[in-house]
């Protein structure tokens, strides 16, 4: 299959997914969007997908451009600190 057409076809898929996103009220971003934001330690987030809650200890910054970052969970479970998951920047909401 020709580049081109791949290409084409790829974008016309990501513009379909784009309106199903906006008829369920989610928020998309492009790309760009998200390497400007970059969440910075200390900051309060939220997991989107799991609503874990926590404090950004740490980061890790990859070269093809994506970043994860260790969420220390706050409260304590049955008197003990939970291990803190590194998970990817693009699930993470502050506050």
């Amino acid at each position: 299959m020709d580049n081109e057409i791949v290409i084409k076809q790829l974008a016309i898929i990501i513009n379909l997914l784009e309106r199903i996103c906006y008829k369920m009220g989610i928020e998309v971003k492009r790309k760009e969007e998200l390497m400007n934001e970059k969440i910075e330690l200390g900051a309060i987030v939220t997991d989107t997908i799991t609503g874990f809650t926590g404090v950004v200890v740490s980061r890790i910054d990859y070269l093809e451009g994506t970043s994860r970052l260790q969420v220390q969970q706050v409260s304590l479970k049955d008197g003990a600190m939970v291990e803190a998951p590194w998970i990817e920047e693009g699930r993470l909401k502050v506050g």
